[in-house]
């Protein structure tokens, strides 16, 4: 008995090893079939539509849509689900939709019909609805439909919404991106740092950039850098100095004079700070140069930089905010007699 038992046994895993190896493939080409299907063009609008005691519309088709109407799984009027009825006399005074895609023996004309039960369509006459049937295996069909007006259309036209350079217009009806984006507003100002200058889109959220290019012209001197003849920053290194031929009269001579005394130059208090930004919005790690001008034009005082918020951005002596991480924060320039102006700072 025990050897039989074995060999039932065994011959049971055979055929359950048979199985497994032969239906796997096929289930794995099901599934690649199913994941390379598109979805078929749902049918034109309807070819009459009119209201009925009851109900909200009903959408006539001809025999060619028959396949269609059987698929249909959702409806939606103006954002609002809609419920598969059974028959065409539960929908009744309530938000249902019936979708009728063969005839019955009393109809007497050739006709197939979606009826959408009262629910949440617009009455005015002026008031367009937004319809949306989705079926299985189609692309789903929207549609414009005036109650009142008794008419019905295919909804192709965007309209409404406003568009940026960073992000297409919505319509207002059917709630899809559409067009191109808008132009960027570069402005007439440039942005620098110690080797180029460029300008960057002034539309809040942008940080696309143009007109990026070396620093050129002007000409440095041993106290001044050079000007740059495009965005008038300064950039490059001093003019270095010719050395002085030796004094051959004073060779090899103890110089017993003392350096002439510095005269004192008196401070010149500032009435006011300018400084070239009011709000700056930077990315993570990316930095920017504060420029800063005192008033009146002969001012002496220096100015201090301070970031309220050092996690959120630093800013150093010189006036370079950094951006650290995602966060507000307030850069505060100050000179030693108390005026000072604010720079709010947006890191994303």
């Amino acid at each position: 008995m025990r050897k039989i038992s074995s060999f039932i046994m065994a011959c049971a895993m055979c055929l359950s090893m048979t199985v497994v190896g032969t239906v796997a493939p096929q289930v794995a080409v099901q599934a690649e079939e199913t994941a390379t299907v598109e979805l078929k063009e749902a049918p034109k609008a309807p070819s009459t539509y009119k209201t009925v005691a009851g109900y909200d519309c009903q959408l006539n088709y001809g025999d060619d849509a028959e396949e269609w109407l059987s698929a249909i799984d959702k409806v939606e009027v103006n954002g609002i689900e809609y419920e598969k009825a059974t028959s065409s006399y539960s929908i009744w005074n309530n938000a249902k939709y019936y979708a009728k895609a063969t005839l019955d023996s009393s109809d007497s004309t050739d006709v197939r019909y979606l009826l959408i039960g009262e629910g949440k369509f617009e009455k005015d006459e002026s008031a367009v609805n937004k319809v949306v049937i989705s079926a299985d295996g189609y692309k789903d069909l929207v549609l414009e439909v005036n109650k009142d007006g008794k008419t019905v259309a295919i909804h192709t036209k965007h309209t409404g919404g406003t568009a940026t350079c960073t992000k297409k217009a919505v319509c207002d009806f059917c709630g899809e991106e559409y067009g191109e984006c808008a132009s960027h507003n570069y402005g007439d100002e440039y942005e620098s740092d110690g080797t180029y200058h460029w300008k960057k889109c002034q539309n809040e959220g942008c940080d696309a950039t143009t007109e990026k290019e070396a620093h050129k012209g002007g000409e440095a001197t041993t106290t001044k850098r050079a000007v740059c003849e495009v965005c008038g920053a300064e950039y490059g290194d001093l003019k270095q100095e010719d050395p002085k031929p030796a004094d051959k009269t004073t060779e090899g001579k103890k110089d017993d004079t003392k350096p002439a005394e510095k005269p004192d130059r008196k401070t010149v208090k500032a009435k006011k700070v300018v400084v070239n930004k009011k709000r700056i919005v930077l990315k993570k790690g990316k930095k920017v140069k504060l420029k800063v001008k005192l008033k009146p034009a002969n001012a002496t005082e220096k100015v201090t930089f301070k970031s309220s918020n050092k996690k959120v951005a630093k800013v150093t002596k010189n006036g370079v905010v950094k951006a650290v991480k995602k966060g507000k924060c307030k850069i505060t320039v100050k000179t030693a007699s108390g005026k000072k102006a604010v720079v709010k700072v947006t890191v994303k």
